[in-house]
């Protein structure tokens, strides 16, 4: 696995420069465009320091060839699992909060108060997988690249794959993130496995 680092803008909206505080969790996102490359991910992300799109951005990218761009230094706060919008769009469909059971479990009550809130950014790093498909498919060398990536960090964070790596979904249950493993929780559990597999070899 090669990391290339191509690090956003300092800016408000996608790259805040706040510090990272000790990493309780890794959440793995989707991207939500079939066939849009990393570099066009990365883009969409610096494109938003001008503000007009909001907030948003990860660490690292996937691509769907396997490569793996890191957009933000894990001491650095990313925006990719925060509510920013309290309203009922935005609650959890199970519990009706604005952070999931889960969540408020994980990160504790004051990583989840209502706000707009970052909370959960604010201990979490974020991986965005490229996919092929509106179905949420990755291809291989996506897949085994973020359960590389994915090893790694557990392994330097002292993380529990099956406890500690995530979706955003599981986070914000009104996200359909990533989809294909919102739909099809047992090929969640088939990542998971293979990311505490690489971790074990890491010894």
């Amino acid at each position: 696995m090669i990391v290339t680092d191509t690090f956003l803008t300092s800016n408000p909206y996608s790259r805040p420069g706040t510090p990272l505080g000790e990493v309780m969790a890794l959440i793995m996102h989707w991207t939500g465009k079939p066939m849009q490359p990393a570099q066009g991910v990365r883009a969409f992300f610096e494109n938003r320091k001008t503000g007009a799109d909001g907030y948003g951005s990860a660490h690292y990218i996937i691509d769907q060839g396997g490569a793996v761009l890191r957009c933000i230094p894990e001491a650095e706060v990313a925006y990719h699992c925060g509510v920013a919008v309290m309203d009922d769009e935005h609650r959890d469909p199970a519990s009706w909060k604005f952070y999931t059971d889960w969540a408020r479990a994980q990160f504790g009550e004051s990583h989840c108060q209502t706000a707009p809130s970052i909370g959960p950014n604010l201990v979490t790093l974020g991986i965005e997988m490229c996919v092929v498909d509106f179905a949420g498919n990755f291809t291989v060398q996506t897949s085994d690249a973020a359960a590389e990536l994915a090893a790694d960090i557990c392994t330097r964070h002292h993380l529990n794959p099956f406890s500690d790596v995530a979706t955003h979904n599981m986070v914000c249950g009104y996200k359909d993130c990533p989809r294909l493993w919102v739909n099809h929780p047992e090929l969640l559990g088939e990542f998971l496995a293979n990311v505490a597999s690489a971790k074990a070899k890491r010894g």
